[in-house]
């Protein structure tokens, strides 16, 4: 049992994995103003890089930030549940691992390619487990010839 496990996932935990999952491969993460421009958009209002900082390194940890809306749109530019950034629940735990397992399947070489809304993760990180599960039981030989 880990300790992710035990305790609730900090919200700055729950952002940053957001920014460690969704990229490409080979490509860096996105940086703060890129999402930050993207959340501006959403909202209408202008939302600062300093913004998403802010719950990156953990400032609203212990607190909710006074714009709920915020996460709302943060948690609609990843295109994952709202729940995943405003809420502490089990649903929160599973979604963060579902969230590991395509970030996993992502660095093992698994091209995605999602169109539309409803995506469901749990359904997607089951595929990506398998595949990643049968990627690492192939021989080198055997994966140049799939």
């Amino acid at each position: 049992m880990t300790d992710s496990d035990i305790r609730p996932l900090l919200l700055s935990t729950r952002i940053n994995r957001l920014f460690d999952t969704f990229h490409l491969r080979d490509s860096e993460p996105q940086s703060n103003d890129e999402v930050a421009n993207a959340v501006t958009i959403t909202l209408g209002r202008t939302v600062s890089a300093h913004a998403v900082e802010q719950l990156r390194v953990g400032t609203f940890d212990e607190a909710i930030p006074q714009d709920p809306g915020l996460l709302d749109a943060i948690a609609q530019h990843f295109a994952i549940p709202e729940a995943y950034l405003g809420t502490a629940d089990d649903d929160v735990a599973q979604i963060h691992r579902n969230l590991q397992t395509v970030a996993e399947a992502r660095d093992a070489g698994v091209s995605l390619a999602l169109r539309g809304d409803g995506t469901d993760l749990g359904e997607l990180a089951s595929i990506m487990a398998k595949v990643v599960q049968r990627q690492h039981a192939l021989t080198p030989d055997e994966t140049t010839s799939t």
